[in-house]
């Protein structure tokens, strides 16, 4: 009948049917030279799907072959289906998995080598031009400015208290993209409505409405963004895979400098000026250098009627390549090693976003992910019988961290431009669920001795393992 449906589930129904992240095991084997140069990588990569067809694995191959400059590569990756139920994407898919296996031999051979981690890191590191797993070279990217960046940061530096053990990681993500377009409209009260098809999951509205009133020369609350269904809309990739901000901000960037022009062409007639000698400041329309000479966007508005078109501008945009994301993640921990308890002391996340339109948004999307970084080293675990029923579908079983489980977060942005997102912008979406696996692990070797290669970190696990 082509009629919209809702579906509302309970929390146990969700738990049942909302497809969680697959199972997985990564075996991997790195092999380096004395003076710490990164030689060979050999491995098994296996996601267990469940009752699904599975594509995580090409993910994890390609950042375990990519993110270093490794000369050789021997790697398969099988995608299995179990009598589980399916499963799929989860922030960031397959590549937590990844890092969590290669940061660690990482920083096992650091250990080896008696070399500093971030040392180790920074001589293989790949960097632009270098190959990628397919073949294709490394863009622009920002991994050896964020380990240099974590290098010095205090979180790194400061001297461990008696049981603290210090952890760091890399992580990536290669980045989502697609077509898109995006509407600029001139009210009639000077203010702009920007016409967008994205869904804004994580904060990228707010983005985009900096972006638009910094291009246009207004104030932000100036700014509004209109939505529509999908038969109206213009359109836009998925909200997933830290796609939106690097595909849809460049529409918005030319529809507003569209929209701009068509008002300094209105002006420009008003003023009795060059439309070349006019700027957008601070909400008004006025001759270069003779600020006293100028109109509001209202006034040009209301001028528009008067043998001038509406102002109103469509961009489009489609990026031809992504803008790979880069982190690098530094955690501190203490461990009981009479119950197997973990407090992870301080976090620190260093990540290259290309340009920050909005930094508190972020900084706050670097929070979120931390924390479901945590959850997943911590305790968030969907169990299974041997018939492939779960046994963990509520909150009372599938352990989410609480706010004594998380400390106080350090976030540091470094800007390595992008080569098409919107003032270099890239995503920021995935990365800081990335790195966490692999930096907390880290931490817990660092103090107690021992290496834990599964997640998340049960408490018996990790009491066991204690020195």
């Amino acid at each position: 009948m082509r009629r919209p449906v809702r579906i509302a589930l309970t929390r146990n129904q969700e738990f049942l049917v909302g497809r969680p992240a697959p199972a997985s095991e990564v075996a991997i084997e790195l092999g380096a030279t004395s003076d710490g140069d990164l030689t060979a990588i050999r491995g098994r990569v296996t996601f267990d799907n469940g009752a699904g067809a599975g594509w995580h694995t090409g993910i994890t191959c390609e950042l375990l072959v990519s993110t270093y400059r490794i000369p050789n590569a021997d790697l398969l990756g099988l995608e299995v289906a179990t009598h589980k139920l399916p499963a799929t994407a989860y922030r960031a898919p397959g590549a937590p998995q990844a890092y969590f296996a290669l940061e660690s031999c990482l920083d096992e051979i650091a250990r080896r080598l008696e070399m500093d981690p971030i040392e180790l890191r920074l001589r293989n590191a790949s960097r632009e031009g270098d190959p990628r797993g397919d073949g294709t070279p490394w863009p622009r990217i920002g991994l050896t400015e964020c380990l240099q960046h974590a290098r010095v940061h205090p979180a790194y530096t400061a001297a461990r208290d008696d049981g603290e053990g210090v952890g760091v990681a890399v992580g990536s993500w290669p980045g989502g993209y697609g077509p898109a377009a995006a509407a600029c409209r001139l009210e009639r009260d000077g203010t702009l409505s920007v016409h967008l098809g994205s869904v804004d999951i994580s904060g990228t509205d707010t983005g985009f409405v900096a972006l638009a009133a910094e291009t246009m020369g207004v104030a932000p609350e100036a700014v509004r963004v209109l939505k529509g269904d999908t038969a109206t809309a213009p359109a836009s990739p998925m909200s997933g895979g830290s796609a939106i901000t690097y595909s849809v901000g460049p529409a918005v960037v030319r529809a507003v400098l569209e929209a701009r022009k068509q008002i300094l062409d209105i002006a420009a007639v008003r003023l009795e000026a060059a439309a070349e000698d006019l700027e957008v400041a601070d909400g008004t329309v006025r001759v270069k250098g003779a600020p006293f000479r100028s109109l509001t966007l209202a006034e040009v508005a209301a001028a528009s009627g008067e043998g001038h078109g509406p102002v109103y501008a469509v961009g489009r945009s489609a990026p031809t390549a992504p803008a790979p994301m880069f982190a690098v993640h530094v955690a501190r921990t203490r461990v009981d090693e009479q119950t197997g308890g973990i407090l992870v002391t301080r976090y620190a996340a260093i990540h290259d976003v290309g340009h920050a339109l909005n930094r508190a948004d972020v900084e706050a999307q670097v929070h979120g992910g931390i924390v479901q970084g945590l959850g997943r080293a911590l305790g968030e675990e969907i169990v299974h019988d041997g018939s492939g029923q779960p046994r963990t579908a509520s909150f009372a079983d599938y352990v989410l961290p609480t706010a004594d489980l998380v400390p106080g977060i350090e976030v540091e942005i470094v800007e390595v431009p992008s080569e098409q997102g919107p003032r270099g912008a890239r995503g920021v979406g995935e990365p800081p669920a990335v790195p966490v696996l692999a930096a907390v692990g880290n931490a817990i070797r660092d103090a107690t001795g021992r290496r834990l290669t599964s997640a998340p970190f049960h408490l018996e696990a990790v009491a066991a393992n204690a020195r």
